[in-house]
């Protein structure tokens, strides 16, 4: 038995506020920080992309929640 759907998108309603949100972060250019990333010593795991933390963001605020 599966807990979680093969891919999350499957979980998620067409239309939902998510899909509407990833593509406003496609859009924006973030280059300032990738930028900045790619500058800084390039040994060791990289942290989430800035794209993905953005969008997490926007999603928490849309839904009201401000804080850990």
């Amino acid at each position: 038995m599966v807990l979680f759907p093969q891919a999350m998108r499957d979980a998620l309603e067409e239309g939902h506020i998510v899909f509407r949100i990833l593509d406003v972060v496609k859009t924006l250019d973030i280059s300032c920080i990738t930028d900045r990333m790619e500058e800084r010593d390039p040994r060791g795991t990289r942290p989430y992309h800035p794209r993905m933390m953005l969008a997490l963001l926007m999603y928490a605020y849309c839904c009201g929640i401000y804080s850990s």
